[in-house]
C-alpha cells in the first residue's frame, strides 16, 4: 500500500526496534494522579470558606455555573506560533510621517516581535459559580475552558479579524454550560483577600461525572471484613461484643442473628458468648461435685 510505503521512509534507518507506549494516566508534575490530588493532597472548601481564606492556598470546589460574563469578551486573539496575547501598538516609524499615521495601531506580538501576528482566537472565560454556601467568579483559559466546551475556540468565532467582534453574544455551545456542576482546582492568591478581588484563578477541572459524584457522596462505613476458606466461613466482625466468636459453617440449618452484623443473611451456627459458655461450665461442674461429694458421705455413713 501506498500509505505503508509512505510511512516506512519516514522511519529513521537505525534499525532500532519499535515499542509501542500504552498511554499513561493523567497525571500532575508531582507524579500524583489527579483524582488523588483532587480527593487527598488538596484540601475542599466551600464558595464560602474559599471567599473567607486569608491566606496563598489551592484548594477543590465542587459548584455549578450559573452565568458566563460578557462584559470583557469570551475569548482574546493571541499569536498563533507562540500563544502569547497580541496588543495594540503604534507601527514603526521610519522618516517624516503625518501626524495623523501615529494614531494608528496595529496588532503586535511582544513575544515574536511581529507586527503582523497570525491570528488564533483562545478562550476567555469569566464564569459565575455557586453552591449552597454563596457565588463567586472563576476565570478560565483555553486549556481548561476547552475541556468544558470541547471545540476549539476557533471552531465559535466569526473569521479572525483585527479585533473582537460582538462579545456580548454568547454561542450555543457556551450556553449549554450553565446549570452544570464540575469541580475545580482554584488557587487563592495574595489579591483575592488583600484587596478583595473577586475572581479566581482556575487551574485545574475534572468534567468526569463518575468522579464528580464520587466526590459529592459522603463516605460510608467500611463493611465488615470477611475471610474465606475451605469448608468453613469466618465472619469476623469489629463491633461484636468482647469475648464473643462468631463461627459460621456450611451446610449448617440455624441462622446467625442478627443479621445486620454481616452484610448478607448467611447460614451457620448460633453466637456464642464466652463467658456464658464459661459460667455454665463451671455451674454443671460444680453441682456434679457436689452430689458424687454427698453420695459418698451416705455410704459412709
Amino acid at each position: 500500500m501506498a500509505e505503508v510505503d509512505a510511512f516506512r521512509e519516514m522511519l529513521p534507518a537505525d534499525e532500532l526496534q519499535l515499542a509501542i507506549v500504552e498511554p499513561k494516566p493523567l497525571t500532575v508534575a508531582s507524579g500524583v494522579s489527579v483524582k488523588d490530588d483532587f480527593f487527598i493532597h488538596t484540601p475542599r472548601k466551600t464558595i464560602a470558606e474559599m471567599i473567607e481564606c486569608r491566606q496563598v492556598e489551592k484548594c477543590i470546589v465542587m459548584c455549578t455555573i450559573s452565568a458566563i460574563e460578557t462584559d470583557m469578551g469570551w475569548y482574546y486573539l493571541s499569536c498563533k506560533p507562540c500563544d502569547k496575547k497580541v496588543m495594540y501598538m503604534p507601527p514603526l516609524v521610519a522618516g517624516d510621517h503625518e501626524d495623523d499615521d501615529l494614531q494608528r495601531f496595529k496588532l503586535y506580538c511582544p513575544k515574536c516581535k511581529s507586527y503582523e501576528p497570525k491570528l488564533l482566537p483562545r478562550y476567555k472565560l469569566h464564569l459565575v459559580v455557586l453552591d449552597h454556601t454563596g457565588n463567586s467568579k472563576f476565570l478560565l483559559f483555553d486549556h481548561l475552558a476547552l475541556q468544558l466546551v470541547n471545540q476549539p475556540c476557533i471552531e465559535l468565532t466569526v473569521p479572525i479579524t483585527d479585533e473582537v467582534q460582538d462579545p456580548d453574544v454568547l454561542p450555543l455551545a457556551l450556553q449549554n454550560l450553565i446549570g452544570k456542576t464540575y469541580l475545580f482546582k482554584v488557587e487563592i492568591m495574595r489579591e483575592n483577600f488583600v484587596y478583595k478581588h473577586d475572581t479566581f484563578k482556575v487551574n485545574k477541572i475534572i468534567t468526569n461525572l463518575a468522579i464528580i459524584n464520587e466526590f459529592d457522596t459522603p463516605k460510608a462505613p467500611k463493611e465488615p471484613s470477611t475471610q474465606i476458606s475451605r469448608g468453613h466461613e469466618y465472619s469476623v466482625v469489629s463491633d461484636a461484643p468482647e469475648g464473643s466468636l462468631m463461627l459460621l459453617e456450611e451446610g449448617s440449618s440455624q441462622e446467625c442473628f442478627p443479621s445486620d452484623l454481616t452484610p448478607a443473611k448467611r447460614r451457620g451456627g448460633p453466637a456464642v458468648n464466652l463467658e456464658e459458655e464459661f459460667d455454665q461450665n463451671s455451674v454443671t461442674k460444680t453441682s456434679i461435685s457436689t452430689r458424687v461429694k454427698k453420695e459418698k458421705v451416705d455410704k459412709s455413713g
